[in-house]
């Protein structure tokens, strides 16, 4: 048996629930998957929230962001394995729910 239908490209979006993270634009994405994964995400998410920008890396994947102009509207993030990133870009409000929604997903994670 086989099955194929038509399909469209998203428009960029950024996923999570507590199994993963899904940052995609233009065709691409990079999902974040797994408790040790997620919790470096969400810890990474701080940091923008609290620095204005971040940049991190485990092995060959990537994790960051940063508030352009000084971050008045909004926040750049991107991620993906090095040299195939992926960024999208959010409203300040978006990106204060993705980073609720991540830290809520990690039970284990104290300092919130």
């Amino acid at each position: 048996m086989s099955f194929a239908a038509p399909g469209t490209v998203p428009e960029p979006f950024v996923h999570c629930d507590n199994r993963g993270l899904v940052l995609s634009s233009g065709g691409r994405c990079v999902a974040i998957v797994g408790g040790s994964q997620l919790m470096w995400a969400a810890e990474t998410l701080d940091i923008i929230a609290q620095d204005g920008r971040a940049t991190r890396s485990q092995h060959e994947r990537v994790l960051g962001g940063f508030r352009p102009d000084g971050g008045g509207g909004s926040v750049i993030l991107f991620g993906g394995e090095r040299g195939l990133l992926v960024s999208v870009q959010l409203s300040v409000e978006a990106f204060e729910g993705l980073r609720h929604a991540l830290g809520e997903s990690q039970p284990r994670r104290h300092d919130r």
